[in-house]
């Protein structure tokens, strides 16, 4: 009978050391998917500043292609004196500026999907 007694005994603590093991267990599950999560956090928070100064530099490039294709149609009007205007610098000007246009453009969608990917991720 003693025998008996100390055996439930024994099944007893084993299981709550089993149960002890199995909480801390959790507790580590957690405290892996929250480090993991801030991992991620900061990963896309690189990202996001990254893509920024990408696009604070489409956006000096564009301010300078501007000031360029300004200056040229100051300084480049048709003189009607027998003097033929040339203007493919202009139009070349004019089709980098439409395509860093249109690249800026990406580039503030692709922000808007990281920046509601971090809120998503915050909530």
């Amino acid at each position: 009978m003693d025998q008996v007694k100390a055996m439930q005994q024994y099944i007893t603590k084993l299981n709550i050391a089993l149960t002890d093991l199995q909480q801390k267990n959790k507790d580590l599950e957690v405290k892996l998917d929250q480090e993991q999560k801030l991992k991620n956090q900061n990963i896309l928070k690189k990202k996001l500043s990254n893509e920024k100064e990408q696009v604070e530099i489409l956006e000096i490039k564009v301010d300078e292609y501007e000031k360029t294709l300004k200056s040229l149609s100051d300084t480049k009007k048709p003189i009607f004196l027998g003097k033929v205007f040339n203007n493919s610098q202009l139009d070349q000007l004019i089709i980098k500026l439409n395509q860093s246009e249109q690249s800026l453009d990406l580039q503030i969608l692709e922000n808007e999907k990281l920046h509601a990917q971090v809120f998503t991720l915050k909530t």
